[in-house]
Order: structure tokens, then C-alpha cells, then sequence
């Protein structure tokens, strides 16, 4: 089933949210939040893919 575009949104909001917490913590050396925001960046390329999809199917 292929999401609606507000989902995608707020999928991405929450996504960047968790991925700019967890970069910020692995600035300041915390190898597990290096780790989680590494992981949160490949969600976020699935995400923006599906949203180019969605968006040109408007």
C-alpha cells in the first residue's frame, strides 16, 4: 500500500528529528548515537525516494 503525501511528511519530520538529536550527541563523541544517526540515514533516503514518487504522482 503506498502512503498518502502527509504521511510521508510527518514520517520525515519525525525521521530528522531523531537524525539531528542523535548527530548532535555523535558530534560530542557518543559512538552509539554515531551509529543510530548513521542507521537514520539510510531511512532518510528511503523516505525522500518514496516522496519523489508520491510527489510527481500528485
Amino acid at each position: 500500500m503506498y502512503k498518502t503525501l502527509p504521511q510521508l511528511v510527518d514520517e520525515i519530520k519525525s525521521a530528522i528529528s531523531s537524525f539531528n538529536e542523535d548527530m548532535a550527541k555523535a558530534v560530542e563523541g557518543n559512538k552509539s548515537a554515531a551509529q543510530r544517526s548513521r542507521k537514520q540515514s539510510l531511512n532518510l533516503e528511503k523516505l525522500f525516494k518514496e516522496w519523489r514518487k508520491v510527489s510527481v504522482n500528485m
